[in-house]
């Protein structure tokens, strides 16, 4: 059964055993079933919202970079930098100019502190290039087709995590809304209760 209904099978003051599979899954144990996470899906869908509250903000936070990341772009993109460096700089990016077809990163968003910034940016700027016009002209759905490109740059996909971003990933599940599935519409996760796994051992 999708997870898609009710958040009654978690108390997010309760510590959940749980263990991770092929770098991908994480299985939860809960009073009333078995809990199958998609990893990729869940975070997704917690950096997605964080990001809508971000461009939502008038004042987002940001985390200064201990070493500024230079950044060479591609000739088609740095006249799109130019042109929208005030988004950039509403979303929480602080970006200087570094010398032809490039750009230092000084400060980001902190819901990106974990992201590779270099794809992160170039990410975006492909983005605003796919869609002609000013960014103060966009639909809502552009908007959110802006959020999403930015999200999929910052998201662990299939990759090993730490003990540590296993168990925060979880926390984050647990504390979430009700009825989420990620941005393309997939369940986060699988729920598995008594009856469900008796069918699938024909009892």
């Amino acid at each position: 059964t999708p997870y898609s209904s009710d958040n009654t099978s978690f108390n997010p003051q309760h510590d959940y055993d749980y263990f991770h599979l092929f770098d991908t899954y994480i299985a939860i144990k809960t009073y009333d079933g078995l809990f199958i996470l998609d990893q990729h899906a869940v975070h997704e869908r917690i950096l997605y919202e964080q990001i809508k509250k971000t461009t939502d903000s008038t004042s987002p936070t940001r985390q200064p970079l201990l070493i500024s990341e230079v950044i060479e772009l591609d000739p088609d993109l740095y006249p799109i930098y130019e042109t929208e460096s005030n988004y950039l700089a509403n979303l929480g990016f602080i970006i200087d100019p570094f010398g032809e077809n490039k750009i230092i990163v000084r400060e980001i968003p902190t819901v990106f502190v974990d992201a590779g910034i270099s794809d992160l940016v170039n990410s975006i700027l492909l983005q605003l290039k796919d869609i002609p016009g000013s960014t103060r002209n966009l639909t809502l759905d552009q908007k959110e087709k802006l959020q999403l490109q930015a999200c999929k740059a910052a998201i662990k996909a299939g990759k090993s995590m730490h003990t540590d971003e296993v168990k925060q990933l979880v926390k984050d599940f647990i504390a979430s809304p009700s009825n989420y599935t990620c941005p393309h519409g997939r369940p986060l996760c699988l729920k598995f209760d008594k009856k469900k796994l008796e069918s699938l051992f024909l009892r």
